[in-house]
């Protein structure tokens, strides 16, 4: 984005008046947090911070805050970790324009997980820039690259979803169970009469033969308490 200034110069001579205008580029006014993670307490995060910092120096942007989770699994993604916690708060109170981080990896070990940071960003007009990859959403390509992305990962769950459906398909064509097994309908109603001469649900499995959860199963769907 680019934001135009208009400049009065004069002169020494005849003190002409000069409209001039002069560009400026938005990344100078910019304002970042830079967020840093590593998965256990013993490896340090010297190599983000250089990376990043020095991005900060080079592109001219005004350095907010920098938060770090210290061993904190990829696993773990968003508002589960303290510090992305706190820099999502920054992004709530409108007091940064784009996240900083090193590497996807940084972000979440799922192409989806990191989608969808990168969407609640977007949500807040927050960009997402990561140094490694060479992703900046705050630009059209780093929004079409984003995108792009998306739509991988919209493809990769549909091909997750067809072949759970073809193998669930494929199972009930060879006669397996899909499923919890159910029981008779002589157990369950056996069950039921067990239960009305106030026998305990541990009691009822073992003489049935049947699993607690079961008994627990049959009784609410029959409305019944099985405390």
């Amino acid at each position: 984005m680019l934001k135009k200034i208009l400049c009065n110069q004069w002169t020494q001579t005849g003190k002409i008046f000069i409209l001039k205008t002069i560009e400026t580029v938005w990344r100078f006014v910019v304002k970042v947090v830079i967020y840093t993670r590593t998965s256990t307490a013993q490896q340090s995060t010297g190599i983000q911070l250089k990376a990043l910092n020095e991005m900060v120096s080079n592109s001219g942007y005004n350095l907010v805050d920098t938060i770090q989770d210290e061993g904190v699994s990829g696993t773990k993604i968003g508002n589960t970790r303290k510090g992305f916690k706190k820099v999502m708060e920054l992004v709530n109170r409108r007091m940064v324009d784009a996240v900083l981080v090193y590497s996807v990896d940084r972000i979440g070990r799922k192409l989806s997980d990191v989608i969808s940071i990168a969407e609640q960003l977007n949500d807040k007009n927050v960009g997402l820039i990561i140094w490694k990859n060479g992703i900046d959403t705050t630009t059209t390509h780093g929004r079409h690259l984003l995108n792009f992305f998306a739509m991988v990962a919209e493809m990769e769950r549909d091909f997750i979803s067809a072949r759970v459906a073809d193998g669930v398909a494929l199972a009930k064509s060879k006669g397996k169970q899909i499923g919890r097994s159910k029981v008779s309908k002589q157990i369950e109603k056996k069950v039921l009469q067990l239960r009305g001469e106030n026998m305990s649900i541990n009691k009822i499995a073992t003489t049935l033969s049947v699993g607690n959860g079961t008994i627990q199963r049959i009784l609410k769907e029959n409305r019944i308490l099985s405390v």
